[in-house]
């Protein structure tokens, strides 16, 4: 038998190892990547739960923000009745009596209010604040791996 016709013949038999190790690649990746997509849905998943959590927060600022609007129409109330009583003081036309008591009384009301809710506020904006920042720098960090 010729040389050429023993190269022809060596090449042309399949190398069985080579397969068997491609197979066994194949099965590797395979599992690689069904464990892969199980992750990713997972992670699609919880990315969806985290943004209706985001919603919910989003729902409950826009409700904070409707009580600021609420208590901003309360205090240009109390402006007003404050500046009614005074013209009718000055006119002699009222004392100092029961309505300025119950102005003052009002008056102490919306401070005490103003305070926790200036103290709420600020601890919500700086909680969400330092949240996104820290997550966005992480975020950023963690996809240019």
């Amino acid at each position: 038998m010729s040389l050429f016709a023993c190269l022809f013949i060596a090449w042309s038999v399949p190398n069985l190892h080579a397969d068997d190790d491609a197979k066994k690649e194949h099965a590797t990746a395979e599992s690689d990547h069904i464990g892969w997509l199980k992750q990713l849905r997972t992670m699609r998943a919880e990315h969806r739960r985290a943004l209706s959590a985001l919603k919910r927060l989003e729902a409950e600022i826009l409700e904070h923000e409707a009580e600021l609007e609420e208590q901003i129409a309360e205090i240009e109330e109390h402006r007003q009745h404050i500046h009614a009583h005074e013209d009718a003081i000055e006119s002699g036309s009222e004392k100092l009596d029961k309505k300025h008591a119950e102005l003052e009384k009002r008056h102490q009301e919306i401070a005490r209010a103003m305070k926790s809710s200036d103290k709420h506020h600020k601890e919500l904006i700086s909680g969400l604040m330092k949240f996104v920042k820290d997550h966005i720098s992480k975020f950023h960090t963690h996809s240019d791996e």
